[in-house]
């Protein structure tokens, strides 16, 4: 009778016990930079300064190295003058005016039979070709304004900005090193938003969905729940393990959550 009765407690117990086990199921996770970036130079030179230093929050577009730029700035200015000098336009513009006045004085003299009409058609020629200078020189002085936009792009080169919000993790270059195209000089790490990688035995994903709320449970020594959103589910599973990564992402708009931690996420 007792067997009977322990049996029958058991069958009513065990439904509750596949809810709660559901419910509490946990996954081990990593909670990581959004992204980490190792930002290079996009010129060759040598490297004036490091502006910033380890664990600096930079913003994006902000300087965080300098490359030597004295050839560029001189380059920069040549530029700035020969674009913004006029002289050839006002010069090319008066002598129009004064052959078109000097030619409607010739069509007039023509008219009353003064002069021949060759010296009407050099005067004629004469307007025309001022008119062409005049063109020319505004064409001259266009050009000077595209290579003033190119001497300031160069000259931007040297400076090294960032290209997102995020903050400094290391410098692997010091000031007098040479650099060339493409030389890593400073990685850096957005952690706003932070990436939190889990992975998700196969099967168990079906009720998952992008935009779901999850709850990340960091380990110790930080503890204590952090929300996320499930961002990513990935459509192939790992072959080796049955597992299926998912991507959450977690707003730290104060910064005060790390990166790097291990933890569990609960769906």
């Amino acid at each position: 009778m007792r067997i009977f009765l322990a049996a029958i407690t058991l069958f009513l117990l065990a439904p509750s016990w596949g809810v709660t086990a559901a419910t509490t199921a946990k996954y081990e996770c990593l909670i990581e930079p959004w992204s980490v970036v190792e930002v290079g130079a996009q010129t060759q030179g040598i490297l004036d300064r490091i502006i910033v230093d380890r664990g600096q929050e930079v913003s994006s577009g902000e300087s965080i190295a300098e490359l030597n730029s004295e050839v560029e700035k001189a380059s920069l200015e040549l530029a700035k003058a020969r674009a913004g000098n006029k002289t050839a336009i006002r010069s090319a513009t008066s002598r129009f005016e004064y052959e078109k006045l000097r030619n409607e004085r010739r069509e007039a003299l023509f008219q009353k039979n003064i002069i021949s009409s060759q010296e009407l058609e050099e005067s004629r020629i004469s307007m025309r070709l001022a008119r062409m200078d005049v063109d020319q020189a505004k064409e001259d002085h266009k050009i000077a304004g595209l290579e003033l936009e190119r001497a300031q792009a160069i000259y931007r080169l040297k400076t090294i900005v960032s290209p997102i919000d995020a903050i400094v993790l290391s410098s692997n270059r010091a000031a007098g090193e040479y650099l060339v195209e493409g030389d890593h000089i400073i990685t850096l790490a957005q952690i706003d938003p932070l990436r939190v990688e889990a992975f998700v035995p196969l099967g168990q994903t079906d009720d998952l969905a992008v935009g779901d709320t999850v709850t990340v449970y960091p380990d110790e020594p930080i503890s204590g729940e952090i929300s996320g959103k499930i961002d990513v589910i990935d459509r192939v599973s790992d072959a080796a393990s049955s597992m299926i990564g998912v991507r959450i992402i977690v707003e730290n708009p104060g910064k005060k959550l790390l990166a790097g931690v291990r933890c569990n996420v609960s769906f």
